[in-house]
């Protein structure tokens, strides 16, 4: 239709499916001739695509990257690479969390999901990964079709706000937690099994 605007599409160097470019990993040739993934998709020159996931990572090849960059370029092996992107990741949703706190856009805490539930404001819960079972249990059942998903542990989620230990905070923030989820599908799509995302979480006990 006339005026209607085109939906932007990447190609993955891996698989060679053709995906939109919030769905997948940019990738640049360093100056020293090292591939460097680009999560923001800021950094200057040429770039390559592919999906965040194992099996189009162990499809990459050098030869096919540096086709696409028009330069050599020299390509980490599977391990590496899946470690490399693994941290970028999850530091992405750390960095993404601690703004989203600033921005009151983030309710941490049992007392204050409880709250943020009650006013119907929730897009995200994120538990940590050692949540007693009552308090997941509690929760999940007041959030009705609230997505869920585990992320760190207490202590790593406490401190990336701020505070000493965590078990659970809420997002109220729809664009926030659309960012959040579509990290951890990557986390979860490159094999790292202590990232979940699901409506219903499994429980552990302290």
């Amino acid at each position: 239709m006339p005026g209607k605007k085109r939906e932007s599409v990447r190609t993955c160097v891996g698989c060679r499916g053709k995906h939109s470019p919030e769905r997948m990993i940019r990738i640049v040739r360093s100056p020293e001739g090292q591939a460097l993934f680009d999560l923001d998709a800021r950094l200057p020159g040429r770039g390559a695509w592919v999906c965040p996931d194992e099996t189009c990572l162990k499809r990459l090849k050098a030869s096919s990257l540096s086709h696409v960059l028009k330069a050599d370029t020299d390509l980490p092996d599977l391990p590496e690479l899946r470690s490399d992107l693994g941290e970028k990741l999850e530091r992405k949703g750390r960095d993404l969390l601690s703004i989203g706190m600033k921005a009151g856009r983030v309710a941490p805490g049992s007392q204050a999901v409880s709250e943020a539930l009650r006013r119907d404001r929730v897009e995200l819960i994120i538990f940590a990964s050692d949540a007693s079972s009552r308090t997941v249990d509690g929760l999940t059942a007041a959030a009705g079709n609230v997505p869920a998903v585990r992320l760190a542990d207490r202590f790593r989620l406490g401190r990336w706000l701020g505070k000493r230990d965590l078990a659970v905070v809420a997002v109220t923030s729809s664009g926030l937690a659309r960012r959040l989820r579509t990290l951890l599908e990557s986390l979860t799509a490159l094999g790292h099994s202590s990232y979940h995302l699901e409506n219903k979480v499994s429980t552990e006990e302290d």
